[in-house]
């Protein structure tokens, strides 16, 4: 009975809103003279709409509380969660930077199993990250639902940090790895290793692979969740709807940097912070980055007659200790910027 209240509530509340919002335009009273809060939204912009519509959050809740319904059904329809509990409540309702953030509460690197493939957050170990290549930010943004994609982590360090250029896939390739959950993620990419996939892939397989240390949501981890087949199969073959039986293994972070244009930072790595302190320290890496804040900021790529202010705005950066602003007074003053020439046509002789 109080489930079904509850949907009665979500739906009346649902109509009300959306009564006011048609009122309007459903009386022929849009435009200018209409009073439907759609019409009203069109004229006032953000601010107000945002307001409204926090005050049909506040009618909810009201109209919640005045029917006497448990506190879990109320902690279900705002939260979604049932639990009472204040010990569970304080594990999702944590103060992060001194404000209430709707999150799980970080838990300790420790993890069991099963809380680990339910994807519960934890506290970051400072020895497990280092910069932003190792954020949970920019590995999430460089994954898979379900899966690392090596492949596009490696591509964005070769094409941002080295200034490389990888080709797209040409039509007649099918980009994709084996279905096999039993085995690694490098054990599976092994069809990239193909002669034909291999010419381009050798400059990108080797720059992702190291941060097999991180999994897609960007955890350090020390071991690979697969699939255990040999159990899977067993309770398939008894009962056709069991779920899937997980075990761990080993991975590998060995990569490379090939192919960089500095004999210097090219070689192997053995992991992924290896890796980051080279890049960290190339003046290679270095000189792209300044050639991406020039794109940015000019608006167009380089040129040659560019040249005398890259390396300008490169030497700003170096001798101030990598300051960026002393990058962007150096190209923001300089003939590049300042001036525009206009082309000239070609003259018939």
């Amino acid at each position: 009975m109080n489930t079904t209240l509850l949907i009665g509530i979500a739906c009346v509340t649902g109509i009300l809103g959306d009564s006011l919002l048609q009122l309007g335009s459903a009386n022929g009273l849009g435009g200018p003279t209409g009073w439907g809060l759609k019409d009203y939204f069109k004229k006032h912009g953000r601010a107000e709409s945002i307001f409204i519509a926090g005050g049909m959050m506040v009618i909810f809740y009201l109209i919640f509380i005045s029917t006497g319904l448990p506190i879990n059904y109320i902690l279900l329809a705002i939260y979604g969660i049932t639990s009472p509990d204040p010990k569970r409540w304080d594990s999702f309702v944590n103060n992060q930077h001194e404000r209430l953030a709707l999150i799980a509460k970080p838990r300790t690197p420790v993890l069991d199993f099963d809380e680990w493939l339910a994807g519960k957050p934890y506290d970051a170990h400072p020895e497990e990250r280092m910069g932003i290549l190792t954020q949970a930010s920019w590995l999430v943004s460089m994954s898979s639902n379900f899966d690392n994609h090596a492949i596009h982590r490696g591509r964005w360090i070769r094409e941002r940090l080295l200034g490389g250029r990888i080709l797209e896939v040409p039509i007649t390739v099918n980009a994709m790895l084996p279905n096999e959950p039993h085995h690694g993620l490098r054990d599976r990419m092994r069809v990239t290793r193909e002669e034909y996939c291999w010419k381009c892939h050798k400059t990108v397989d080797p720059l992702g692979l190291p941060f097999e240390q991180f999994d897609h949501i960007g955890r350090y981890r020390t071991a690979e969740i697969v699939e255990d087949k040999e159990k899977t199969d067993k309770d398939m073959a008894k009962n056709a709807q069991s779920q899937r039986r997980m075990t761990t293994i080993s991975f590998d972070t060995t990569g490379a940097i090939t192919e960089s244009g500095d004999p210097k930072l090219d070689g192997p790595v053995k992991g992924p912070f290896e890796l980051i302190e080279k890049l960290a320290r190339s003046e290679r890496v270095e000189q792209v980055f300044v050639r991406h804040v020039f794109r940015y900021f000019l608006g167009r790529n380089e040129t040659l007659a560019d040249g005398p202010t890259l390396v300008a705005a490169h030497k700003a950066y170096r001798d101030s200790g990598g300051s960026f602003k002393a990058l962007l007074v150096s190209l923001l003053s300089s003939e590049s910027f300042l001036f525009r020439t206009v082309p000239v046509a070609a003259s018939k002789s």
